[in-house]
Formats: C-alpha cells, sequence, structure tokens
C-alpha cells in the first residue's frame, strides 16, 4: 500500500488519498474506516475507483470547516491505514474511542427588544473542557426569558 504523506487542506476540507494494491485491499480499508467513523459519529465524504480511495473530512456542523474533529478523525484513518492486521486496527480504534460519562453544559439565549427577533445557543465539553457539540438556533420572535 502507498498513500500521500500528509492532509492537504482544500477548500472542501482536509482532504488524502490513499493508493492500494487492489479493489479488495482498498474495499478493507474502506471498512474498518467506516466502522472506526461510526463509533466516535463523524463520518467521510469518499470516493473509490478500483484501487484508489480519496477522502474530504470537513464537520457539518461548522459548515463544513476543517475542525479539531477532522483532524483527529484523520490520524484515526492514518493509524488504521498503517495497521498491520485487524487486531492492530481493534486496538487503535478502541483506544481512540472514549465513552463520555460526565459534560459540562453551557447554554445561553436572548433577544433584540423583549419580545423580538431571538436566538439559543449551548455548548458541551467533555470534562476536560474540550468541545463534543455545540449548536445555536434563531427562535423567531419571543421573549428574552424563553429564549434563555
Amino acid at each position: 500500500m502507498s498513500t500521500n504523506t500528509n492532509w492537504q487542506e482544500t477548500k472542501h476540507g482536509l482532504y488524502k488519498q490513499f493508493v492500494f494494491h487492489d479493489f479488495n485491499e482498498a474495499w478493507d480499508f474502506m471498512q474498518r474506516v467506516g466502522e472506526a467513523a461510526n463509533k466516535i459519529d463523524h463520518h467521510p465524504r469518499w470516493q473509490n475507483e478500483w484501487n484508489v480511495v480519496d477522502i474530504w473530512l470537513g464537520t457539518h456542523e461548522k459548515s463544513m470547516q476543517i475542525t479539531d474533529k477532522d483532524r483527529e478523525l484523520a490520524r484515526l484513518i492514518d493509524s488504521i491505514h498503517d495497521a498491520k492486521n485487524d487486531q492492530q486496527v481493534a486496538a487503535i480504534v478502541d483506544k481512540e474511542t472514549t465513552v463520555i460519562t460526565e459534560v459540562q453544559l453551557y447554554a445561553d439565549g436572548g433577544s433584540r427588544g423583549n419580545p423580538g427577533p431571538s436566538a439559543s445557543g449551548y455548548v458541551l465539553l467533555d470534562m476536560s473542557g474540550k468541545e463534543v457539540f455545540s449548536e445555536g438556533v434563531f427562535l423567531g420572535v419571543t421573549t428574552n426569558n424563553q429564549a434563555e
């Protein structure tokens, strides 16, 4: 198996091309990456043509910007690619997959005028302060208390 050495930042996200001996090797790699992506709930955009797999990583919740989540998945994909057997892949995925049992939640909302155009948002952090998920939403016209 051969591959480009580095992920490239493109307008479509982090990109890397992996070239394999044949279709079966490429397909096996895609299955392993798919299983790992499901475990961490972050999925690549990819295409496959015979022995070549092209992968782009971008975060949908952030308008396809490149985030730390994408860089972590890129490292995981590289580790899967470099693994020599299924046992090594399983160990890599288990090591990289963390079950979060506690989170920190920060939320706020507000309106311009009372009532007025309102929005609300939140961020979930793991206990080390690393962002797990965040979202903001426009609520329409409502009061400040309702937005909060």
